[in-house]
């Protein structure tokens, strides 16, 4: 599934992963954002009643994704915080498997 993540002159934002959990997980991530972004994550979803998220860099280390370039993220985690480098107007676009 592709999910859009737009920024409309905005530094963050929050994308809420796909709950399920599986050995075999892996998102694609394609930056057309107009601005390098920095993706961090936390196990912690305030939108599901968890508590209040940590972020922290993915446990296979700093993924930083240049605009119009891709990366992949090969650990589930419930919540990611998109930061870009200055405010973006553009499109990040994920895609979830497992």
């Amino acid at each position: 599934m592709q999910h859009v993540i737009e920024f409309d002159a905005e530094s963050t934002q929050r994308f809420a992963a796909n709950y399920r959990r599986a050995d075999d997980y892996k998102a694609t991530i394609q930056n057309e954002s107009g601005q390098q972004i920095t993706v961090t994550v936390s196990n912690i979803s305030e939108n599901r009643n968890q508590g209040t998220p940590v972020y922290q860099q993915p446990a296979g280390g700093a993924l930083v994704i240049a605009d119009g370039a891709m990366a992949t993220l090969n650990e589930p985690y419930v919540e990611w915080l998109l930061t870009a480098a200055a405010p973006a107007t553009g499109f990040v676009y994920v895609v979830e498997a497992g």
